[in-house]
């Protein structure tokens, strides 16, 4: 069975696909969260140093945290959760260092792993990746522990979006997969919109960080909305699975004919 002919009978780009497409948007929204957190959690904050004899704004005597003998800031973000100023600075920027690196590895590995075992069961993993280490990012009272939250949130945001757009890839036939890719892409800077909007009511980074997690829940009831790619059935010789996607997409599309 050539699924690229099958979709010729079924709709290359029907109702129902566009369903799909509506959701992996909304997957493909959420990813910003993630990935642009740090703009809002580790945003500069004015802060006091204050010494046995002086009190300093916004800077350390021979710019050394040390050298204060106590801290205050005027915001609730990770800078002031430890102290990431002065020479202590880098260590804030490092947490979206981190982040990309595991964006790279996860790229190297996800691809291969959704190979394995499929599309949309793959999905499902990153999702639970995703909301469990950002969440343990948000409640750990440990440098290392959120830094290291934040290289695994990378590696599953990199798996995510690999997936999406494979899976809208291979749910469509090839007239209509442009017009669904650049609907994946467009979803991204909405999703950079509505973190900025949703940032702008949660000033303290553990609370948005915690939000953001929980805002990943519903998603995993796509479980038993989405279908795996037929594409990726077939390549595991699963042609009854395949063909009863591709049934269901010709039911949501009106269509009654033989997709085989």
């Amino acid at each position: 069975m050539d699924v690229d002919c099958a979709l010729q009978h079924v709709g290359q780009g029907g109702k129902q696909q566009v369903k799909y497409l509506l959701v992996l948007c909304l997957f493909k929204m959420y990813s910003a969260f993630h990935t642009l957190q740090y703009s809002f959690v580790g945003r500069s904050s004015t802060f006091q140093c204050f010494t046995v004899n002086q009190t300093l704004a916004n800077q350390c005597p021979g710019n050394m945290v040390s050298e204060c003998t106590n801290l205050t800031f005027n915001e609730k973000t990770i800078v002031a959760e430890w102290a990431l100023v002065c020479d202590r600075n880098w260590m804030g920027k490092i947490t979206m260092s981190a982040l990309m690196f595991g964006f790279l590895l996860g790229a190297l590995v996800l691809g291969r792993i959704a190979d394995k075992l499929g599309r949309k069961s793959t999905l499902m993993i990153v999702l639970s990746g995703l909301i469990i280490f950002n969440f343990l990012s948000s409640v750990t009272g440990e440098y290392t522990v959120y830094l290291i939250s934040r290289f695994l949130v990378g590696f599953f945001v990199a798996g995510q979006a690999i997936i999406i757009t494979v899976i809208v890839s291979e749910l469509v036939g090839p007239a209509y997969r442009g017009v669904f890719g650049m609907a994946i892409l467009v979803s991204y800077p909405l999703g950079i919109t509505a973190l900025a909007f949703t940032a702008s009511f949660y000033r303290d980074w553990r609370e948005l960080s915690q939000l953001v997690s929980l805002m990943g829940l519903p998603f995993l009831a796509c479980h038993w909305y989405l279908v795996e790619s037929p594409v990726w059935l077939l390549t595991q010789r699963r042609q009854h699975e395949a063909e009863a996607v591709l049934y269901a997409i010709a039911r949501g599309n009106g269509v009654q004919e033989n997709v085989v």
